[in-house]
């Protein structure tokens, strides 16, 4: 019996071995591939920016998203879901008060409320003129070149583009590991692309063709869920179309965001990241998903027999912790330059020791699929 768990351990190491050093290799494709050369023929753009009781940051992204250097024409469609704060008031003043005559505000009430995000991208891309539609959050800030950056990346057979998101805020060592957490996420779902298998992106950061989205038939087929405007969509461009899916490597193409404050909080928002994955189409996917499920399950669970069990336990699993770590710090490291971080070691050995716990309670919870966000209860 402990040779064949020996033996399974080995190989759900060897699986997510593998996964990493792909990753590694779609990175670096993904630095080759990246246009830091805009463009001469810049095509109009639409920033689809919904939004629900944002008072406290709503003013920042717009004035971010107002300073684009940009040279083409472009528009901001900013779209209330229903806000009952001071967000519809701040953003009004701050537009009247910029003189800007490219940003529109809409808004639905009581029953007519967008109730989810997707909905809301929706009404923004009927209304929208721009050939480019680039959508965001409202919490976020823009460096000026953004869309310029994210424009750039875009070829006639080029149907979506992944950007960078970043975490802000160090101020506590919670937020830290957030920041480099992330850091991790954006990374692999960078690989991924890198390695034509679009799997994961960021919805704060993400552009496409308004043309190739009625193509693929918008969000149908998962307009259901209360997420997923962002990675169903790429994956269904990607297939469907068989459109190419690029990640935008750029330090300017960056999207600034905060991390959660509380730890509530923070499984919250992976709780509601996490759901989707259980509606993925592709089995190989699933597959994969569940294999290195199953990984992370592992780790611990050769810790707790090498104490009970068979010392030979606390052997594999120094090994495989020991590799994992090793590799991870590589990812990681490709980085430092996209987001401008320094890998603190103390804050990244103690995420390595709690990783596999998050990953199992995050999965767990997603599993459950309700979750609350912006006061609302919604269910996956």
């Amino acid at each position: 019996m402990i040779e064949f768990l020996i033996i399974s351990f080995s190989a759900l190491s060897v699986i997510y071995t593998a996964f990493l050093l792909l990753v590694l290799i779609g990175i670096k494709n993904t630095r080759k591939l990246t246009k830091t050369s805009p463009k001469n023929n810049f095509e109009t753009v639409t920033v689809i920016v919904p939004f629900r009781n944002e008072e406290l940051n709503i003013k920042n992204s717009f004035d971010s998203l107002i300073k684009q250097s940009y040279p083409g024409k472009y528009e901001i469609i900013f779209i209330d879901d229903n806000s009952d704060d001071n967000s519809v008031k701040i953003l009004s003043e701050s537009v009247k008060n910029s003189g800007a005559d490219n940003v529109k505000i809409h808004r639905a009430e009581g029953e007519k409320a967008f109730q989810k995000k997707k909905a809301a991208v929706e009404f923004g891309l009927k209304n929208a003129v721009g050939e480019i539609i680039i959508t965001t959050d409202a919490d976020c800030t823009h460096t000026e070149n953004w869309i310029l950056k994210m424009v750039s990346q875009f070829d006639s057979n080029t149907g979506f583009v992944s950007g960078p998101v970043k975490f802000e805020d160090e101020s506590s060592f919670f937020r830290k590991m957030q920041i480099l957490e992330f850091v991790g996420l954006i990374l692999t779902g960078a690989g991924l692309i890198g390695l034509k298998y679009p799997t994961i992106c960021n919805g704060a950061n993400i552009a496409y063709r308004k043309k190739t989205f009625f193509e693929v038939d918008g969000f149908s087929g998962n307009d259901n869920l209360s997420s997923g405007d962002d990675e169903f969509l790429m994956q269904k461009i990607s297939k469907t179309k068989n459109y190419d899916v690029k990640f935008c490597f750029d330090e300017e193409a960056v999207v600034h965001t905060e991390s959660q404050s509380s730890l509530s909080k923070f499984f919250n928002q992976r709780k509601r990241w996490a759901s989707k994955s259980f509606f993925y189409q592709d089995k190989k996917l699933i597959t994969l998903l569940l294999s290195l499920f199953i990984y992370f399950v592992s780790l611990p669970l050769q810790f707790i027999l090498g104490i009970f069990v068979d010392i030979l336990f606390l052997y594999s699993f120094s090994l495989f912790a020991g590799l994992k770590i090793v590799l991870e710090f590589f990812v990681l490291s490709m980085g430092n330059n996209l987001f401008k971080n320094k890998i603190d070691p103390v804050v990244f050995i103690i995420s390595e020791l709690v990783h596999p716990s998050y990953i199992m309670i995050s999965s767990v919870l997603g599993l459950i699929g309700n979750f609350e966000w912006k006061g609302r209860q919604l269910k996956r």
